[in-house]
């Protein structure tokens, strides 16, 4: 019988200890097919992780009133894709998977897995934990391309003094978004590099969950509240079957049934609080893995879709999108602390719009680089589609009774953007635009025409 806690050892020890499994396994089999052929964008089992693709293409835009010039442009995005933030679900997972191997409880899928975890660690080792991936910087670049591509007249036109602002969360994945913006922006327009003014950070604007006098947001975030209602999607039955599904298809039954008796327990290295005791909690670390994966498609990550059934990936995306939507969506009906602080974003948008219209500012565009912390919160604030149903008492968040889902609320790179246009006599609209989707504001507001609303319009039914 195995012991109860197994002793921590280093992670290059676990790493040497696989080494000799690595080749045997890589004889057998390839690890580096590609992900799952359908296209991330119309799924939502990948939830936060989703890689972006644009709603919609600029043709299919409305055009401004006649007489309207562009006068600025107000953009906030979510950093690209990336790696995991930190070695947890990966370590995780090789400790497990080192344990059954000395067992000799893995079935012949299971012996695919240790080398496909440690092929995603040592990308990890060469890109960063938590960086941004090649994928994640080719989004943003191909993003700053298509604004050029649906303003380039006006920028071919823009007097000399204007300048871009360029605001980050202080974080270095958003800050690198920021650098493959202006490095896809400067490959087309390179005269801009003069624009371009140094870009900084600002934490109560674009990151504010995490700024001073956010202590009220941690106390909701960690406090007994969220902790019993995401403790019930652990506790669900489906969540007990999926776990199950998962994890027989790669250890043996018997493996399988200790871990779920909680014979083992499995600290990660970094940081001991990151466990596996259980089998929910194995299967939910696999899970992260497949959902990351998708995000290294340029560092040719391995093929994890293999390793979490069709049927189990709906029910553990489900469990993820809870914790998005409790943590920074609409939450609970009776309060709205997980998503108040946007205002701090949507106002410094708004201000500084107002700014350029007044003649007071030469700053043609802001572009901010933030977090799903950030985007998710400004979406349901701005009450956006399928991003405001909160959940009313005794009625948890469900897939079957409230569309949020955080691979279309916010997927990686995902952005909003307010073109603002402006005319002889002074009148200004907004147009939004939601991951390059035009998309109404708040149904409070009333639209000056189609999908332009006047800038004064957005102050009054924000309350700005």
């Amino acid at each position: 019988m195995p012991n109860s806690t197994q002793a921590l050892r280093p992670l290059s020890v676990l790493v040497a200890a696989i080494a000799p499994i690595l080749l045997m396994s890589a004889c057998a089999t390839s690890i580096t097919s590609p992900q799952d052929s359908t296209n991330a964008n119309t799924v939502t089992y990948y939830t936060s992780k989703t890689s972006y693709q644009p709603r919609d293409h600029y043709r299919h835009y409305s055009r401004p009133p006649a007489g309207y010039e562009l006068i600025s442009i107000q953009h906030v995005a979510r950093h690209g894709s990336r790696g995991l933030s930190s070695p947890d679900s990966d370590d995780l997972v090789l400790q497990l998977w080192l344990q059954a191997q000395r067992e000799r409880a893995l079935t012949q899928l299971g012996l695919e897995l240790g080398p496909a975890v440690i092929e995603l660690m040592n990308i990890h080792h060469q890109l960063g934990y938590g960086q941004l991936s090649g994928l994640g910087q080719q989004e943003h670049r191909q993003i700053a391309e298509r604004v050029i591509v649906r303003h380039q007249q006006e920028l071919a036109e823009l007097d000399a003094l204007k300048t871009f602002g360029v605001m980050h969360s202080g974080r270095l994945r958003a800050s690198q978004s920021g650098e493959a913006f202006m490095d896809g922006w400067l490959a087309i327009r390179p005269n801009d590099n003069q624009r371009f003014l140094p870009s900084y950070a600002n934490k109560k604007v674009v990151y504010f969950h995490s700024a001073e006098g956010s202590e009220g947001y941690d106390a909701y975030k960690e406090g007994p509240r969220v902790a019993a209602i995401l403790n019930n999607y652990l506790q669900d039955g489906r969540t007990q079957q999926a776990s199950h599904n998962t994890l027989m298809a790669l250890f043996s039954s018997e493996f399988v049934q200790r871990l779920a008796q909680g014979e083992y327990e499995f600290h990660a290295h970094t940081d001991p609080n990151d466990k596996v005791t259980n089998a929910e909690e194995a299967a939910l670390a696999i899970y992260d893995l497949f959902a990351i994966a998708t995000n290294l498609s340029e560092e040719h990550a391995p093929d994890f879709t293999r390793f979490v059934p069709v049927e189990a990936r709906d029910w553990f995306a489900e469990i993820d999108d809870a914790d998005s939507f409790y943590g920074r969506g609409p939450g609970f009906a009776d309060e709205d602390i997980s998503f108040a602080a946007a205002e701090h974003l949507v106002r410094d948008m708004y201000e500084r719009a107002q700014a350029v219209a007044a003649g007071k500012s030469n700053e043609f565009a802001m572009f901010r680089f933030t977090h799903a912390q950030a985007l998710m919160p400004v979406a349901t604030w701005l009450g956006l589609p399928n991003a405001t149903q909160a959940a009313e008492a005794g009625i948890p968040y469900s897939y079957t009774n409230n569309p949020w889902r955080a691979a279309l609320i916010s997927p990686m790179s995902a952005n909003i953007q307010w073109d603002i246009y402006q005319n002889e006599d002074g009148h200004t609209l907004v147009r939004m635009l939601w991951n390059e989707a035009e998309t109404s504001f708040a149904a409070q507001c009333t639209a000056f025409i189609g999908s332009f609303y006047t800038l004064d319009e957005i102050a009054n039914c924000y309350s700005l």
